[in-house]
C-alpha cells in the first residue's frame, strides 16, 4: 500500500511539473509572459507525464514561473496516448520582433536562418514531407537573446502516435 502511495505521489509530482514552467532564469519575463499569451491559441501544450497534447488551455503566471491549466470542461480538445517519442524537437525557434513574429531555423548545413513567420512556415512545408503540427512543453519558453523570449517548437509526428 504505501508503494502505491508513492507511485500515485511520483506520478502527481511529474504532471504538476510538466504544467508548471518555472521562467526563474529568464531575463526577458514580462516579455515572455506576453508573448506566450499571444501565440497560447494557437499551439498546443504537450504532457509526458499524462501523454496528452492539450489544445485549449489557460496559462497562469506568478513571479517565476507559467502555470498551464488545460480545460476540463472541453474533453474535444485533449487528445490523449501521445507517446514522447511521437513528439520531436524542431530546431525551430519563434519569437517577437518589431514585425510581428519571426522564426529561427537550423538549416541541413547546421547554421541557422532568421525568416518572417510566412517565410518560414513555407520553408517548413516546401521541406516536409509529412504533416506538421507544432507543439509546445515545459523549457521551450526562454530566452532567445537578453532581450527577446522565443518558444522552441517541438513537432507532434502523427505516425508515430
Amino acid at each position: 500500500m504505501s508503494q502505491s502511495v508513492n507511485n500515485e505521489n511520483a506520478l502527481g509530482k511529474m504532471i504538476s511539473d510538466d504544467l508548471y514552467w518555472s521562467i526563474e532564469e529568464m531575463k526577458a519575463k514580462e516579455a515572455g509572459k506576453q508573448f506566450l499569451l499571444s501565440v497560447a491559441e494557437f499551439l498546443p501544450v504537450y504532457s509526458p507525464a499524462l501523454r496528452q497534447v492539450y489544445s485549449d488551455y489557460e496559462t497562469f503566471f506568478t513571479k517565476q514561473a507559467v502555470v498551464v491549466l488545460p480545460e476540463p470542461i472541453n474533453f474535444t480538445a485533449t487528445f490523449s496516448h501521445i507517446p514522447e517519442v511521437a513528439v520531436r524537437r524542431t530546431g525551430i525557434l519563434i519569437f517577437p520582433d518589431s514585425n510581428g513574429i519571426s522564426m529561427n531555423i537550423r538549416l541541413q548545413n547546421r547554421r541557422t536562418a532568421t525568416l518572417s513567420l510566412p517565410e518560414g512556415l513555407k520553408a517548413i512545408k516546401k521541406n516536409l514531407r509529412v504533416p506538421f503540427l507544432p507543439v509546445i512543453k515545459r523549457g521551450d519558453l526562454r530566452d532567445f537573446n537578453q532581450l527577446r523570449p522565443c518558444l522552441q517548437l517541438n513537432a507532434l509526428v502523427p505516425h508515430m502516435a
